[in-house]
């Protein structure tokens, strides 16, 4: 009992910092931050302690990276005569994420005496459960939401839309970290999924599909962790030849489709607020199967987002905005997009036109490193942290958010001493 009532607590922890949200009664105080100042004192605590520098060459590359970013935006806001300094402060964000995941690390090391690549996963996973079954609770009980709404303060606000949420996630910032999520299981599965018990092998595919599902419902950009799966087993497959082991894992998956395909059809043909849920997350396949062609409105609005400089300064170094009407005085753009410079929602775009090719490549350079880090803290997964890297960069075609907080978190894992397959 006192084990599953510790695992809770440190799922609501790793939730906190995932996921962060603020308290109605405590306006400013994002639970992100607070965890923040929590690991900055045990780093300090532990550093002193043990007296000796654990950081490696690779992750003050990461550092030096986090660094150039915010001197690339300075550099455009300077250039442009801007106060639009969103990206300036991009060093304060890395450290705030990489101390708040260390806070977590070191919590999960408390309870469980390691805090290992496979254990932050499993608690990444729960997370993400945990948080599609807050959005059904949420969108199936007005009195639960009403207790979230009133209590809670979602990074964005979607109570009044027609979409589920969760407390503290929401919109492409939780889609993006449940693709991540699901590429997480695929690995565990592929990697370790011939010498799990059945039960274990059937919880992990059961996640993978409830997030599938109910994350689309959240956000729909989910279906890139199911699409870059299929690619990481695709790509798995083509190196390891073993694909005559994984016949029992197969198998279960296979079953448990069945399985949730069975319980989503029931209840699609029984509940219309889950019925329309479905339609949204899976606006695509419906459009395909009724009309022949694919169609979804956030596609159609994105492609006539696609918006590129018209000189080459903007291009080299960019104009200095980012969020459009808040800082450009002179923004005569669609209203709807007031907080979109150009009129553009689309990452890359939004990247140029902030801080130019410069900035971006800056940018892919400093993820790029994040996924070298991870590769040497543990090479045994070093496809899935290539995959984390390939996700952030495609997510990027429809948004700026990107995945920083999950290499951070793996940043803090112990370094794996048998880096044999």
């Amino acid at each position: 009992m006192r084990r599953l009532i510790a695992y809770t607590f440190l799922t609501i922890i790793v939730s906190c910092f995932f996921f962060p949200f603020e308290f109605t009664f405590l306006p400013g105080v994002n639970l992100k931050m607070a965890l923040a100042a929590i690991g900055l004192y045990m780093a300090v605590v532990t550093f002193a302690r043990q007296r000796k520098n654990e950081f490696s060459r690779i992750f003050l590359g990461v550092v030096t990276g986090a660094l150039l970013v915010s001197l690339v935006s300075f550099a455009s806001c300077v250039l442009n005569n801007t106060n639009d300094f969103v990206y300036v402060t991009y060093i304060v964000s890395f450290a705030v994420w990489t101390s708040a995941a260390y806070a977590c690390s070191r919590i999960i090391r408390l309870v469980h005496g390691n805090c290992t690549t496979n254990l932050i996963g499993n608690y990444l996973i729960a997370v993400c459960v945990m948080q599609c079954v807050l959005a059904l609770f949420i969108d199936f009980s007005p009195v639960f939401k009403n207790i979230v709404d009133s209590y809670i303060v979602n990074i964005f606000d979607v109570s009044d839309e027609d979409r589920l949420y969760g407390i503290g996630a929401s919109l492409d910032v939780a889609g993006t970290r449940f693709a991540a999520i699901l590429l997480i299981i695929t690995a565990f599965l592929k990697k370790n999924g011939q010498r799990m018990s059945t039960g274990r092998v059937f919880l992990y595919f059961s996640a993978f599909l409830f997030i599938t599902i109910i994350g689309n419902m959240i956000a729909r950009t989910t279906t890139v962790g199911v699409a870059l799966s299929v690619l990481y087993l695709i790509v798995n497959w083509l190196f390891t030849n073993d694909s005559c082991k994984q016949r029992r894992v197969i198998r279960i998956g296979v079953l448990t489709l069945g399985l949730f395909s069975g319980i989503a059809v029931l209840f699609y043909f029984i509940s219309p607020q889950f019925e329309a849920n479905i339609r949204f997350a899976f606006e695509g396949f419906f459009s395909l199967a009724e009309k022949g062609r694919w169609e979804t409105t956030s596609n159609d609005m994105l492609m006539n987002m696609w918006v590129w400089p018209d000189n080459l300064k903007t291009w080299i170094i960019g104009d200095g905005y980012m969020g459009g009407a808040a800082f450009d005085p002179n923004f005569i753009g669609d209203p709807k997009m007031i907080n979109y410079y150009m009129n553009t929602d689309i990452g890359y775009c939004r990247f140029i036109f902030y801080f130019g090719v410069i900035g971006l490549i800056v940018f892919i350079t400093f993820f790029a490193l994040c996924a070298i880090n991870c590769i040497y803290i543990d090479r045994r997964y070093r496809l899935l942290f290539m995959f984390f890297f390939l996700l952030n960069c495609l997510v990027w075609i429809k948004v700026t958010t990107d995945i920083f907080p999950v290499f951070a978190f793996y940043f803090c894992a112990e370094k794996c001493v048998e880096n044999k397959e």
